[in-house]
């Protein structure tokens, strides 16, 4: 009996289950799947606004830098043993790297200006993206030699030095430091760019990776002995920067970590005259010691003229490249010398990038949102730095329209650019 109850419970229970279903089953119109059946009319559907698709290039990507010319490299050269760059040269007057000889009195800044667009420099139409076929013709044909092997404070490396054929030294000399999981070759068209218009431009690898994590701290100090090695450079005989330095006109730079690695050896070395840097960042590194902040704790000693090139999208993201509290904004704020900040809002934190300006997947690129036309960006960012390190390391004002004046403002009015000038410099 207990068997014949246990039997009569369960066949009252798939009962149900199978009714439920029926149930449901004939309340679905005929012919129609029940995932796609429309809602009723009693409920409507939230509105919602999908975001448009990312330009990830395609084949209407604006062409590669069309004008960079490159004879082919004359061959590698080995550096001598005898180059010890591990001792820091005596800097111009006798000035020790990091004393406070070379920092600036009084270097309080003048408030926040935007230059005036005169009304005879033409404007954008809607839509359309700017040439650059107003900006200076370049005056150089750039060639780039790499010389092995290098020792760099402790380690050894490739530097590459890309030369402007034809120029009578001594000339100025622009160092751009790759960021973290970089290299050198994704900053070739800089280096190019500025050798066009009369500069050494110097990109050397830095021994740093998620393997082999190396402080910021040290790589502030690789940056000034590379530094030294370049003006010993310039005395050894058949070595291609022989005789064509000029130690007194150096400018330092990089981009995201290598802008910060450049800011903080100028904080120690007076012989960067100037640094031009592209969306730095402060945040330390998740994995290595010796974790060092330059903003605000290291900026009184930033006196020099600098340019801190934000982007809009570098914020973004689930673990953003440039978060706002280690940002561009961040140095730009706390300089207490002549200072731009220049921000493009649809750039992406690695448009400067070489190897992230195409679409495709790469490990180093991806985990930052790309900008929405990277190689544009580029180009404008690659001709701000000459316009910078023309005016400020040469001494040639011609140049200054198209860093901050009306002419950079008329090109790209969405560009925003501040300045926070000292007297001398307004």
């Amino acid at each position: 009996m207990r068997q014949l109850g246990w039997s009569l419970v369960m066949v009252l229970i798939l009962s149900a289950v199978v009714s439920c279903g029926t149930a449901t089953t004939d309340d679905t119109p005929d012919g129609v799947d029940e995932d796609t059946t429309e809602l009723p009319d009693t409920i409507a559907a939230p509105d919602v606004t999908t975001p448009p698709a990312p330009d990830t290039g395609g084949e209407d990507a604006p062409p590669p830098l069309p004008d960079v010319i490159v004879d082919p490299p004359p061959g590698d050269v080995v550096a001598p043993d005898a180059t010890d760059p591990d001792t820091l040269g005596p800097p111009p007057e006798d000035v020790e790297p990091g004393s406070d000889a070379d920092v600036v009195a009084d270097t309080t800044p003048a408030p926040d200006t935007t230059p005036d667009v005169e009304d005879d420099v033409p404007t954008v139409p809607p839509g359309q993206l700017p040439s650059f076929d107003d900006f200076p013709a370049p005056l150089f044909t750039a060639s780039v030699t790499t010389v092995r092997a290098v020792t760099i404070n402790g380690f050894r490396t490739d530097v590459d030095l890309h030369l402007p054929q034809g120029a009578e030294g001594p000339l100025p000399v622009v160092v751009i430091n790759h960021g973290f999981q970089l290299s050198k070759n994704d900053f070739l068209p800089f280096g190019e760019r500025l050798a066009q218009y009369g500069f050494i431009g110097v990109l050397a690898n830095f021994d740093n990776n998620a393997f082999r994590p190396r402080n910021h701290s040290t790589l502030a100090d690789d940056v000034v002995a590379l530094i030294t090695w370049i003006i010993a450079e310039n005395e050894r005989a058949g070595s291609p920067l022989q005789g064509r330095v000029d130690a007194g006109r150096i400018g330092a730079g990089g981009h995201s970590r290598g802008g910060k690695q450049a800011i903080l050896a100028a904080t120690r070395d007076p012989r960067i005259r100037a640094s031009f840097n592209m969306d730095p960042v402060d945040s330390n590194p998740p994995i290595g010691g010796g974790a060092v902040s330059v903003t605000p704790e290291e900026m009184p000693r930033f006196t020099i003229p600098g340019v801190f090139v934000g982007t809009g999208k570098g914020a973004q993201g689930l673990q953003a490249c440039a978060p706002p509290a280690d940002n561009y904004d961040q140095y730009y704020r706390n300089s207490p010398g002549s200072s731009w900040r220049i921000l493009i809002p649809n750039a992406g934190h690695n448009d400067f990038v070489t190897s992230c300006q195409q679409a495709g997947f790469s490990l180093a690129c991806s985990a930052c949102p790309r900008g929405d036309e990277p190689l544009w960006n580029a180009r404008y960012t690659a001709y701000a730095m000459v316009a910078f390190y023309r005016t400020f390391l040469v001494g040639d004002a011609s140049y200054r329209t198209w860093l901050d004046g009306p002419r950079a403002q008329a090109m790209a009015p969405w560009i925003e650019i501040s300045t926070r000038l000292l007297p001398e410099h307004r």
